[in-house]
């Protein structure tokens, strides 16, 4: 395999949009078997870019081989890196609350969850992307502090830096 040395940096609002892909992604190393067995994989020339704000695609070089017994199936590769602008998101995402007896309400039931997205990905997260959860098993259910903590146990690849407020729920017994 090929292994990417690279520096970068993005503008403002800007991030990758996917994973940086390599073409190819790895080469075939001829010569003798004691000296390439100390080979894994082959590293690229560094790759410096700053303030980057669009998609790039560019040769780029492998390092130089100085072992004059290998030779090597290629010596540049294409670098593509797909890059694209970010935006916030937010959401109102359902509460789940696990063992707690069906006459148990929390408040809130939603909780206001902001996110980080691509421009690319905006129209594809929906509440049901992310989990929210309250687990009442163990906690003393009858005493005057009825609060517990909100965990985030489910959320989508493609959300960064997720914040949801607030951070625990109230919980009451509703009777029939």
């Amino acid at each position: 395999p090929i292994i990417l040395d690279h520096q970068l940096s993005f503008a403002p609002n800007h991030q990758l949009q996917s994973t940086i892909k390599l073409n190819p992604d790895s080469i075939t190393l001829s010569g003798p078997n004691s000296l390439l067995e100390n080979f894994t994989s082959w590293p690229t020339t560094l790759l410096s870019i700053e303030q980057l704000k669009k998609s790039i695609t560019r040769p780029l070089a492998l390092q130089p081989n100085d072992i004059p017994q290998i030779q090597l199936s290629e010596t540049n590769v294409e670098v593509h890196i797909p890059v694209e602008q970010f935006t916030e998101k937010s959401i109102f995402v359902p509460v789940t609350v696990k063992g707690a007896p069906d006459s148990l309400k929390v408040f809130p039931n939603k909780v206001k969850t902001n996110f980080v997205v691509g421009l690319s990905r905006y129209d594809s997260i929906f509440p049901k992307d992310f989990r929210l959860e309250v687990n009442l098993k163990g906690v003393p259910i009858n005493q005057s502090n009825n609060t517990a903590p909100i965990l985030l146990t489910k959320r989508p690849l493609a959300a960064k830096n997720i914040q949801f407020s607030p951070k625990s729920v109230q919980f009451l017994f509703v009777k029939e």
